[in-house]
């Protein structure tokens, strides 16, 4: 059956937004053979992730067997479907769902994302094409990035953690790589390390924790770890600091489209810029919330000597465990 240039065009800039979103180096990408669906791809953090989609445009009937071939035929981390938003494939579309919701495979409902497109989209269209790739953008980084590949790292919990200036900022940065970069440590350890007090490394390790950035468990020890939300997070400081301390002509990151969807609109900062571009932070704008952003990655180097060149994160055993019930199959 010869496909639509809609359902192309869907399939294509499906892959195609991941893809793009790699360049930031914040997970790898590689195409993976299609086998019965419409795309694959393997997306990989410190997990590899697999995810396999399929595309439906013309043919609404297709609905309960493209989800039957999702849900029982592919052991994908990541299910993803993209199909016309009409009342008439969003009826099927629950009637499939609730089907399997009834029986005993409801649980390969976690692993589907759905992702509706306006019924009247016209891949011949240049602006349609632009308007559609840019939800695409959204949606993808959204369900699929933020909140599977990244740990449900936010922009809300990251202005947290940004909003708060004074004595030791850029600390909570430095003890959140030691801890990700450091196999076993102990609070006497991080205070000895950064030459401050046991309450302020405590009071980082709050922040850390409420940010999303710090997990806890009390099965193990250290009892806190970082979480995969908290290795994206270094990842991007990384990259900010990486501009400032090259040598080179002072850049946007590469992961400012990320930095966007964050809450963060990066912008060049050079030199005394980095310390100048924190007056009038109390505004919280998306360019102040980058300058708190930088500053800290910077700090974090200068004064308490993180090492942004190094992110070999230890993977703590107990999220591998997480990891390992949730979606190994």
């Amino acid at each position: 059956m010869t496909e639509s240039p809609e359902h192309q065009f869907l399939s294509q800039s499906f892959l195609e937004v991941l893809n793009n979103f790699s360049a930031s180096k914040l997970y790898g990408y590689k195409e993976a053979q299609r086998r019965r669906f419409d795309f694959s791809c393997v997306l990989a953090e410190n997990w590899d992730y697999l995810l396999d989609g399929q595309t439906l445009w013309q043919h609404t009937e297709g609905i309960d067997k493209d989800l039957r071939t999702l849900l029982l035929s592919s052991d994908a981390h990541i299910l993803a479907y993209t199909l016309r938003d009409t009342m008439k494939n969003r009826r099927l579309l629950h009637e499939v769902t609730t089907d399997f919701r009834s029986g005993n495979m409801a649980h390969n409902l976690d692993r589907l994302k759905v992702f509706l497109i306006p019924a009247n989209f016209d891949a011949d269209s240049e602006d349609d094409r632009r308007l559609i790739f840019n939800q695409l953008s959204e949606q993808i980084s959204e369900d699929i990035l933020f909140n599977i590949i990244f740990g449900r790292i936010s922009s809300e919990r990251i202005r947290f953690l940004l909003q708060e200036m004074g004595k030791h900022t850029g600390l909570e940065i430095a003890v959140l790589h030691y801890i990700a970069t450091s196999g076993h440590w102990t609070m006497t350890d991080l205070r000895r390390r950064f030459s401050v007090g046991i309450e302020t490394v405590r009071d980082r390790m709050r922040r850390l924790q409420i940010a999303g950035l710090l997990d806890y468990s009390a099965k193990g020890f250290p009892p806190y770890y970082v979480s995969s939300a908290g290795r994206t997070f270094l990842r991007l400081c990384a990259d900010v600091a990486t501009e400032f301390f090259g040598g080179l002509p002072a850049q946007i990151p590469r992961s400012s489209g990320l930095l966007e969807l964050l809450g963060m609109k990066a912008w060049v900062i050079e030199g005394k810029e980095i310390t100048n571009g924190l007056r009038g932070l109390e505004d919280s704008t998306p360019e102040a919330m980058y300058a708190s952003f930088a500053f800290r990655a910077v700090i974090a180097k200068m004064l308490f000597g993180t090492d942004w060149n190094s992110l070999g994160f230890i993977i703590d055993t107990r999220e591998k465990k997480i990891w390992t019930r949730r979606y190994q199959r």
